[in-house]
């Protein structure tokens, strides 16, 4: 995920439709998407007069008269598998036309399987039908060994798909090689960073490095392709529920490039997968359009600056031009579409991010691509996750929340109801997926308008919204639309419509439910239009303040009269009939011009062929509706697809917040069975089957409080128990503290516990060492040279200094490179010389160190010993073969001896800018350094990691877990560690050091264990996190901010990374499976301080763990176990 967009000019048409012809042929005759039979109606089974269409199944038939919008199926080069076609204008899968609606889920980003449950049930309750993952090769190959692969616990890639088919979602697997993902190295093995070659082009060597791990997840998606057997529409269907694989992520055409993507697509191809290889594009440059059989674009509106909430980019209104000009015959897609926004060390948090890319936005956003004709739209992220261990890129810091709408502690945010009633209104008019653009009007009073139009249902499309997005106006405004019954101006009853700041709409015209009722059109925004058990039923909603709603039928059946009940109706409602239409305005305010107390009113017709059923709910209340979808269909093992398996759905109102995940009948639909979250009393209205007799709610039957078509039962909250239960005191427990830095003591065996940087120019290939800049005695001092790519590095410098020498030293000047926001420490001879700080623009920093009176050991041979202890913040991400140089030098530019740089430009690359020392020389007293010509010092370089490097022991938690502290190395933050007990008895608040060195700059290890005893957790969803002291944000505060930098450990899982400094972070969420629910957890804290104060030596305020939410219903309705799987000290470091 990275995108920056230029806006293109749109060509004129008469050069389109050429350019269209063209290619068209030009695919055709060389084969650049296999063509099918000739398509025909879109959607529509049955067809009455203009305008009117019976939607059933949404079957697709592969052979029709020529009409306008008549176009031809494609499918995937190379194979005659039919199962997932398209044509221009959108997917068809198992023969029926498919938007697809989408969200990105990282499932590494939560490492406990028992939970991925939850997170999909949640994505497909907001009527999302697909789900793109990243597959991550640095996790699972931590070494060039193919047999290090891993495919368990996290990585249980078979697991995943498997459960994604049984929820009922497609999934589009996205492998890379490099997926970007603000994760380290993009998400590329670390160890490639050693290669020779370029990565990401056609080189032997990358392609060898590569290929052992495709291989692996092609076993694994290929029998988990959908395949249909090309008969019936919606039936035939076998296989599993992937739809597409994309071929790398967010690169750029060039020769080796263009053969490197050349060569992931064969692979596959080769490999006999038929469902198409995709690519998304970044910063539309149409890279390897020819090359892929779907590509797609990327789009980030507002960029991820989360500090000016308020400032909004304006919403490109070019990209379907784009697209037309790019690759007409395909579906418009956006393999990434903004769903939230990252946020970097010393940014605003994502409570920020919430606030730049809330519900507004995604509502207006996501409108305004709609209107380009998108059909194929993915939002990044649908929930995040954590970044725990070493995972995250410098550009992020733990958490990976995103502003998603399901958050890191997996609830459902404010943005989750607005993408919840956008992929509803998808799922009720599926002739949204196949519209031409009938016209653009952006009128003089600033309102643009938008209108699409079915070729085949004649079904329209008025998009409405400012021209200028981000407007703050709120504007009144008339419009005339084209229906059925001919031009329709709005509102009819005089006035003017309301477009309100910032907002925009979605006006539909000529729908026809299943049970004939004919909508005509409505000014609210619509959640959901279909019937329920022979009910029409439509739901809308709208802002109160932004006036009546207008909604109209066409041809209403004969009645004597429009009688209605009403339900919780606390607004107004005038019903008009004609011959050929009834009106009906509802006002949510009443006569006395106040809005009611309640949310939602129903209003149930009883009349004619099917009753009528219509819903008016506030905007600020589609966050408590619910369209569930009742597994009921008729195609084996995809009963959970609406557009292949279920076609019925129930509609549900909660009256607090929670969570309606399921419903089902019983065989003889007697019984209603729901599973759901409530944490408070709540009563839940539902429309289902008339049938039901009996409701249960998780198992439990509960009675009815209303009868009838709209049925209502009560529910109940927390337990007793659950709602008394309260963490333990953190500050109570009993820590013991150890030293964490014994390498700064003169007898420490270095050879014993450290590598030995042994390697010259010959034994590295990394093109950064032949800078001119790098100035190390000859010695590679880049950490991943020697299998170290994450988390803390130390560095252990040896030297000896004669008489003459020791007389005109000064100190020495470093130079290290550890990422942006990084720091380092650095100590001779146990004593501190001082810190050095990367921020937002440096990841490399130079800075002098002075030795003083008392620095160097006595003694003519005596070893001097230089001992820098750095932090990592992440290998850069890969953007191509960028000529970024060291620390923003590149060979162009002139190094500071004033000789150009030695290789060239091309050479560079951003994944293998190296982590450690870039240069260190040693200044004397009296000369300037950069000129100083100076007797040679020796310097023996050790340095370490995490325990054994990439073949660390820990598979489950793999060698991004851990870091190069003694502690980690050892093993003191794992569960079982039993050694503590001679131990200095010592909490966090306290500091590290001795005596009087409290405040002294070092690196200090707190452990303490605790026990939960979480009542009922089987049947509560209790999330829970460690709270640290708030960050101070106001600028009169920076001086004041303690210069330490903390590890959270959690039962040997490294949760949190704590920078007071910087921020924003101080609460880290931590999962249950991580977290012993039922059991004794461990939690360790490693504290380093940077500089000579004692705030910056303790945890002023300590940490405390607190509930962020409590819920009754076990997470993932308690069907898949959440399963403790942390290795302990015994299983890790007892050998």
């Amino acid at each position: 995920m990275r995108a920056v967009f230029r806006r293109s000019a749109i060509g004129s048409g008469c050069f389109f439709t050429a350019v269209l012809a063209g290619f068209v042929l030009l695919a055709t005759t060389f084969g650049i998407a296999s063509p099918a039979p000739s398509l025909g109606s879109s959607n529509t089974l049955s067809q009455g007069q203009a305008g009117q269409h019976v939607f059933a199944w949404n079957e697709v038939p592969l052979r029709g008269t020529a009409k306008k919008g008549e176009s031809e199926l494609r499918r995937a080069r190379g194979t005659d598998e039919k199962a997932v076609q398209w044509d221009q204008y959108s997917m068809v899968i198992a023969g029926q036309r498919t938007f697809l609606f989408s969200v990105e889920f990282h499932p590494w980003r939560l490492p406990v399987p028992g939970l991925w449950r939850d997170v999909l049930e949640k994505i497909k309750v907001a009527g999302f039908n697909c789900l793109s993952i990243y597959t991550h090769w640095g996790l699972q190959q931590p070494t060039p060994d193919p047999a290090s692969l891993n495919f368990e616990g996290m990585h249980n890639l078979s697991a995943f798909l498997d459960l994604a088919k049984e929820v009922g979602l497609f999934v589009i697997v996205r492998p890379g090689p490099y997926i970007n993902a603000e994760t380290t190295a993009g998400g590329m093995a670390t160890w490639t960073t050693r290669l020779k070659s370029t990565l990401r082009t056609n080189s032997t060597e990358f392609e060898e490095a590569w290929k052992p791990y495709l291989s692996a997840i092609a076993d694994i998606v290929k029998p988990r392709q959908i395949s249909w057997d090309g008969d019936v529409p919606g039936r035939g269907v076998s296989g599993g529920s992937v739809i597409a694989v994309q071929a790398d992520n967010e690169y750029h055409a060039g020769p080796t490039r263009d053969a490197y993507i050349r060569s992931l697509v064969n692979f596959y191809k080769d490999r006999g997968f038929w469902v198409p290889i995709t690519y998304n594009d970044i910063g539309q440059q149409n890279s390897f359009v020819d090359i892929v059989d779907l590509w797609g674009l990327d789009s980030y509106p507002l960029g991820f600056d989360c500090s000016h909430p308020d400032k909004w980019q304006q919403i490109p209104d070019d990209y379907l031009a784009r697209h037309e000009r790019t690759n007409p015959d395909q579906p418009f897609i956006i393999p990434e579409w903004q769903g939230g926004s990252y946020d970097p060390y010393g940014g605003e948090g994502f409570g920020a991010c919430a606030e730049l890319t809330g519900p507004a936005f995604s509502k207006l956003a996501t409108e305004a691509m709609l209107a380009q004709r998108v059909t194929w739209l993915s939002f990044y992220m649908g929930f995040g996750g954590t970044n725990w261990g070493g995972l995250a890129a410098p550009d992020v810091y733990t958490s990976y929340d995103y502003a998603a709408p399901i958050s890191e502690s997996r609830q459902l945010t404010p943005k989750y109801g607005t993408v919840k009633a956008l992929a509803h209104l998808i799922r009720s008019f599926p002739d949204l997926a196949k519209t031409d653009r009938v016209s653009v009007e952006k009128r003089h009073d600033g309102v643009m308008v938008t209108e699409l139009r079915n070729p085949d249902t004649n079904a329209g499309f008025y998009f409405i919204r400012h021209t200028d997005s981000s407007s703050r106006k709120e504007t009144q405004y008339k419009l005339a639309i084209n229906t059925s019954q001919g031009i329709q101006h709005l509102p009819r009853a005089g006035g003017k419509l309301t477009l309100q700041s910032r907002s925009s709409q979605v006006i539909c015209t000529d729908r026809t439910l299943p049970g004939e009722h004919h909508l005509l059109y409505t000014t609210a925004s619509l959640f959901f239009a279909g019937a329920i058990d022979g009910i029409d039923t439509l739901v809308m909603y709208a802002d109160p303040e932004a006036g009546p709603i207008e909604t109209v039928f066409a041809h209403p059946p004969s009645a004597s009269s429009f009688e209605h009940k009403a339900q919780n109706m606390s607004g107004q409602v005038n019903i008009k009939s004609s011959v050929d239409r009834m009106e009906i305005t509802y006002d949510f305010k009443d006569k006395m011009g106040s809005t009611g107390s309640e949310d939602v009113s129903w209003l149930y017709f009883d009349y004619g062929p099917s009753p009528l059923l219509l819903v008016y709910a506030h905007y600020s209340a589609i966050d408590k509706l619910q369209a569930n979808v009742v597994a009921n269909g008729p195609v084996e093992g995809f009963a959970n697809f609406w557009d292949l398996g279920a076609q019925e759905t129930i509609l549900s109102y909660l009256s607090e917040p929670g969570l309606v995940r399921s419903a089902t009948y019983s065989d003889d639909g007697a019984e209603l069975r729901f599973e759901g979250q409530t944490n408070v009393t709540t009563l839940l209205k539902f429309v289902a089957r008339q049938s039901v007799k009996t409701v249960t709610w998780n198992g439990m039957t509960v009675p009815f409080l209303e009868d009838g078509p709209i049925k209502t039962v009560g529910l109940t909250g927390l337990s007793d128990a659950v709602a008394a239960w309260k963490p333990p005191s953190l500050q109570d427990l009993e820590w013991t503290y150890a030293d964490s830095l014994p390498e700064l003591q003169a007898d420490f065996p270095f050879d014993e516990y450290l590598v030995r940087a042994n390697k010259t120019a010959a034994d590295t290939n990394n093109p950064y060492f032949q800078d001119l800049l790098v100035q190390t005695q000859g010695q590679v001092l880049f950490a991943s040279e020697y299998g170290f790519h994450g988390n803390f590095i130390l560095w252990r410098g040896g030297f000896r200094v004669n008489s003459s020498q020791r007389e005109g030293l000064k100190g020495i000047k470093l130079h290290l490179e550890g990422g942006r926001f990084f720091a380092y420490s650095v100590w001779l001879n146990g004593r501190f010389l001082g810190s050095a700080f990367g921020d937002k623009a440096h990841g490399a920093v130079q800075k002098d160190f002075d030795f003083g009176l008392a620095g160097l050991v006595d003694g003519e041979d005596a070893e001097q010993s230089l001992v820098i202890v750095q932090d990592h913040t992440g290998i850069e991400m890969e953007y191509g073969d960028l000529p970024i140089g060291l620390n923003g030098l590149n060979s162009t530019s002139l190094p500071l001896d004033g000789v150009k740089g030695s290789i060239s430009t091309d050479q560079y690359e951003a994944v293998k800018l190296p982590r450690g020392i870039i240069s260190y020389n040693f200044n004397h007293k009296k000369t300037h350094p950069h000129a100083f010509k100076k007797e040679h010092i020796n310097v023996t370089w050790h340095l370490t990691g995490n325990l054994h490097g990439e073949n660390s022991p820990d598979r489950i938690r793999s060698h991004l877990n851990e870091g190069g502290l003694f502690a980690e190395r050892q093993g003191w933050h794992l569960p079982g560690f039993n050694k503590s007990d001679s131990w200095e008895r010592r909490p966090p608040t306290e500091g590290i050091g001795r005596g009087w060195a409290r405040g002294v700059p070092g690196v200090g290890f707190f452990r303490a264990e605790f026990d939960l005893d979480i009542p009922e957790h089987e049947t509560h969803d209790v999330t829970l996190a460690f709270k640290f002291p708030a960050i101070l944000r106001g600028d009169k505060d920076q001086g004041r901010r303690p210069k330490y930098r903390a590890l959270l450990f959690v039962n040997g899982w490294q949760m949190g990374k704590y920078v007071p400094a910087l921020g924003p972070q101080n609460v880290f969420p931590v999962p249950q499976g991580i977290l012993d629910y039922g059991g004794t957890n461990a939690v360790g804290l490693a504290l380093w301080a940077l500089e000579e104060a004692e705030d910056n030596g303790r945890l002023e305020e300590g940490i405390s763990l607190e509930v962020v939410a409590a819920w009754r219903g076990a997470p993932g309705g308690g069907r898949d176990a959440i399963e403790v799987n942390n290795p302990t000290w015994e299983d890790l470091r007892r050998n």
